[in-house]
């Protein structure tokens, strides 16, 4: 029985995509996403410009576990939704989360920063996966 939907879909859709991303390498397909663009709401360039360099930061400072934990938070999975999608506990998950926190801390990320936002919906999307 499926308890938490939300967190079974994600696992499923992830599974095929990593199968379809595996299979794309194999016949050496060229991705359809480019890594150098953020995809952005606003017309503002500044912002896109912005939200791209907070994209390589986040990604080069956090692990790849520690990434994937903070795109399912940012998607509105719950901790436990979370953990089970991940396949580990809700004390971890928030462990996990915590250390992100203190990582993006160090970084100075601006939380209330638009570009901020932006990264994280990019992120959240599965960009640079």
């Amino acid at each position: 029985m499926i308890t938490h939907p939300q967190a079974w879909l994600y696992r499923v859709v992830r599974n095929y995509l990593l199968d379809r991303m595996r299979s794309a390498a194999t016949r050496q397909e060229v991705a359809v996403l480019d890594a150098q663009s953020v995809p952005t709401r606003q017309c503002n360039p500044e912002v896109a410009v912005q939200g791209t360099e907070m994209v390589r930061e986040i990604t080069a400072a956090l692990s790849r576990r520690e990434l994937e934990c903070l795109r399912l938070r940012a998607t509105g999975l719950s901790y436990g939704e979370i953990g089970e999608s991940m396949v580990i506990s809700p004390g971890t998950v928030a462990a996990m989360l915590g250390r992100v926190h203190s990582k993006l801390r160090s970084l100075g990320v601006d939380w209330t920063c638009a570009a901020t936002g932006e990264a994280l919906r990019y992120l959240a999307m599965g960009g640079l996966a």
